[in-house]
């Protein structure tokens, strides 16, 4: 795969120049149209895992984390991609049409929002997730001060019946 360079902004633009502009930005349209097509399948997945996880479904939780990951790595790949455009000045880029830059700028703001909302479920899930860890915490410290409590009365009913009054001999 070839990457578009960004033509030069001195002087006048060639037909050709032109020509290449417009590729540049299709290029950048298409990747923004890739990274919200992720955001959204991304989103969906941490959706079912908030459910997951308020239901107490520890191993569909996991699952969803599982098959979000690799989404989370195409997402990265997908920045790392988009990293010279963030370089450029967005103003001089030379756009097909009017409304083409207009509907990129949609789908960045419609993307940027989509990954705030899974932002949020992220932190509700993380959330959702301590309070049932420490609430099994709290269940399993009450067993085992139960079972502590217990094995201290029968070491001490084990202990009065075997000692030996030495008094009366």
């Amino acid at each position: 795969m070839t990457r578009l360079q960004q033509p030069s902004h001195s002087g006048q633009p060639s037909l050709e120049t032109t020509s290449t502009a417009v590729e540049y930005t299709e290029r950048l349209s298409h990747l923004l149209q890739e990274r919200l097509d992720l955001a959204i399948a991304i989103k969906q997945i941490s959706d079912s895992q908030i459910q997951a996880a308020r239901s107490g479904e520890v191993n569909v939780t996991l699952g969803l984390i599982a098959r979000k990951q690799s989404l989370l790595e195409q997402l990265e790949q997908l920045r790392q991609g988009m990293q010279p455009y963030y370089l450029d000045d967005p103003d001089r880029r030379q756009w097909k049409t009017p409304e083409r830059r207009e509907e990129c700028q949609r789908v960045a703001n419609e993307c940027n929002a989509i990954l705030q909302q899974t932002l949020q479920l992220e932190q509700a899930t993380l959330e959702e997730l301590s309070a049932k860890r420490e609430a099994l915490a709290a269940q399993l410290q009450d067993g085992k001060d139960s079972t502590i409590a217990s094995n201290a009365y029968a070491t001490d009913r084990l202990l009065g019946a075997s000692t030996l009054d030495i008094r009366d001999l």
